[in-house]
């Protein structure tokens, strides 16, 4: 009977301290700057809504083309809103998924849910940041036949993930002075589909891809935070442009 006591003292131990573990995972993640709360306003443009996923639709147009994007690690969804909803005013749907303990690792197949809520869209574009943009393109790699379209923010393929076979546009774009990366952007060019474009941002950094603070480990930005998000958002636009001219 006391050994049997023992055991159960010890996994209740065991399950409090996971428990107690899990919510400061939770409340440990990068939250949403101002910026990305306002932009979670639907607009005149656009309708934003947050359940199940956060979504960007432009309200005058029927978009044929969309991104899910998947957020980095431990950093809370919303603080891509700002992003999402540049792209979105141009006339595509944006669908950022929420991650379970805000790791897209947990989630790499959500994109196909959300696909199936969608079946108007025509071209589906995957994206992320840092770790969503390995786990976006792991989802590619697992699903070639449903993507068009690729991009990855600060972030590259697995060597498992492979993708130089696919032939669909990619944009992998990262900021000059990135410092979390473990690895240079431009030497996972032959991981990437032969249709990419690697860019530099001039100044940028990592955490600047998102609207949620400072990164610990990152470099600092020579550029404004807004600088970086418009020159992020033209050349989302113009990959964009790559897949409906060839579609």
């Amino acid at each position: 009977m006391r050994k049997k006591k023992i055991v159960c003292i010890t996994m209740l131990v065991i399950f409090v301290g996971l428990g107690s573990f899990t919510t400061f995972w939770i409340l440990d993640s990068s939250k949403p700057m101002e910026e990305a709360l306002g932009a979670l306003i639907s607009d005149d443009l656009i309708d934003v809504e947050t359940e199940p996923w956060i979504t960007f639709s432009p309200k005058n147009t029927t978009p044929s083309t969309a991104i899910v994007f998947y957020p980095g690690g431990k950093v809370v969804p919303e603080s891509y809103s700002v992003l999402a909803k540049s792209i979105a005013i141009e006339g595509y749907l944006v669908i950022i998924a929420p991650m379970p303990l805000n790791l897209a690792v947990l989630g790499v197949n959500i994109a196909t849910e959300i696909f199936a809520e969608f079946p108007a869209i025509d071209n589906w574009v995957m994206a992320g940041h840092s770790l969503g943009g390995s786990m976006a393109a792991k989802f590619t790699f697992d699903n070639p036949t449903l993507i068009q379209g690729l991009i990855l923010l600060a972030a590259y393929p697995t060597e498992s993930s492979d993708l130089s076979d696919m032939d669909i546009p990619c944009l992998s774009i990262y900021g000059e002075f990135d410092t979390v990366l473990s690895q240079d952007i431009p030497s996972t060019a032959p991981l990437l589909p032969e249709n990419h474009t690697i860019y530099e941002i001039a100044g940028g950094n990592h955490a600047y891809f998102g609207y949620y603070g400072e990164q610990n480990g990152d470099g600092i930005a020579t550029i404004s935070h807004d600088e970086q998000h418009e020159e992020t958002t033209t050349q989302i636009l113009l990959l964009l442009e790559n897949v409906i001219l060839g579609n």
